[in-house]
C-alpha cells in the first residue's frame, strides 16, 4: 500500500509542476503579446492605402507606413506574404517597427485586398514582376530591402530585377542574395 501511495504522490506532483509549468508559459506569451502591441486587434493596422497596376492590369494593394520624424526616412523596407495570407501576416512586426523606416506592405495577385487573377496570370514572374512594379513606384529613390515569407521561388524570378532590391530577408531571418548589410 506505501508503494502505491507513494506513486500516486509522485504522479500527482509531476502533473502539479506540469500545470504550473503551463500556466506560467501562457502568461508569459501574454505578456510578450501585450509587449508587441497584441493589444491592438489582428488585422486592425492600416496605413496609407495605393493601388499599383499591374502590367496585365490587375489592381495590387499597397499600405504604407511612413517613418516618425526620428525615424529612417531612406530606408524603405518591403513585406510580402506568403501563399494564401495578406499583409496581416505581417501585423507584430509592423506594429514593433511602425515609425521607424518606411514600411512597404504587399498583398499579392489574388490575395488580400489586390485583384482577382486568373490561373493563367498568377506565375511566379507575374508575382516577381508585379513586385518589382511597387518597388519601382513606391520606393524614394534609394534601394529597397524586402522581407519575404514562403516565397523563395519569387525571389529567383526577382533576381532578374537587378539593383530594385538591395538586401532580401527569407521567412527564417536568413540574409539573401544581394544583402549588403545596410547599403
Amino acid at each position: 500500500m506505501k508503494r502505491i501511495t507513494t506513486a500516486a504522490i509522485t504522479a500527482g506532483a509531476f502533473a502539479g509542476a506540469g500545470v504550473a509549468a503551463s500556466l506560467l508559459r501562457r502568461q508569459r506569451i501574454v505578456q510578450r503579446r501585450r509587449h508587441l502591441g497584441g493589444d491592438a486587434p489582428f488585422g486592425s493596422v492600416r496605413g496609407d492605402r495605393y493601388t499599383v497596376e499591374a502590367a496585365d492590369g490587375v489592381a495590387i494593394n499597397v499600405e504604407v507606413d511612413e517613418p516618425d520624424a526620428d525615424g529612417d526616412a531612406d530606408l524603405t523596407i518591403v513585406f510580402v506574404h506568403g501563399w494564401m495570407c495578406d499583409q496581416d501576416t505581417w501585423h507584430f512586426q509592423r506594429l514593433h517597427l511602425r515609425g521607424s523606416a518606411r514600411l512597404v506592405f504587399v498583398d499579392q495577385r489574388g490575395h488580400g485586398a489586390s485583384g482577382v487573377t486568373t490561373a493563367g496570370n498568377s506565375s511566379l514572374t507575374h508575382l516577381a514582376d508585379d513586385l518589382a512594379r511597387v518597388i519601382r513606384e513606391l520606393h524614394r529613390g534609394h534601394a529597397a530591402h524586402r522581407v519575404a515569407h514562403d516565397d523563395d521561388a519569387t525571389l529567383a524570378v526577382l533576381a532578374d530585377h537587378a539593383g530594385e532590391v538591395v538586401g532580401e530577408v527569407g521567412e527564417r531571418g536568413v540574409p539573401r542574395r544581394g544583402d549588403t548589410g545596410g547599403a
